[in-house]
């Protein structure tokens, strides 16, 4: 491997360790857990958590589905977007459709947007 695709290969991991900081803070905050909520289900410290969140400290895989848990959600809506194929990076708008979602609280609501989203679909 040259020098500058090794440089390659460390942005790209950056790049999706800061996604995956953000993805983990939005969903945090869209679940209504506090960072200390977060640390006490996991058993780390808060400081880890935002360590986590700020790209500081990279999660390891072992820590991903346990976090996935505590969060509620699936580990596609963790690391959305930083699976890539040759052309481009995966888009970022399913993140963001789905917290958007997940604070809608009536079940019907919620039901009449998944028939608009069905009919835009089609």
């Amino acid at each position: 491997m040259t020098d500058r695709e090794k440089t390659n290969v460390k942005r790209r991991v950056s790049e999706d360790g800061r996604l995956i900081a953000r993805n983990l803070k939005q969903l945090r905050e869209v679940a209504g857990l506090t960072q200390q909520d977060v640390a006490q289900m996991l058993e780390i410290t808060h400081q880890q958590v935002q360590k986590y969140e700020s790209g500081l400290n990279r999660l390891s895989l072992q820590m991903v589905p346990a976090l996935c848990d505590a969060l509620g959600v699936s580990m596609e809506s963790l690391l959305a977007g930083t699976i890539r194929n040759e052309t481009a990076r995966a888009p970022h708008d399913l993140l963001n459709l789905q917290t958007t979602f997940m604070r809608v609280r009536n079940p019907a609501m919620r039901q009449k947007i998944l028939q608009v989203v069905d009919i835009l679909a089609a």
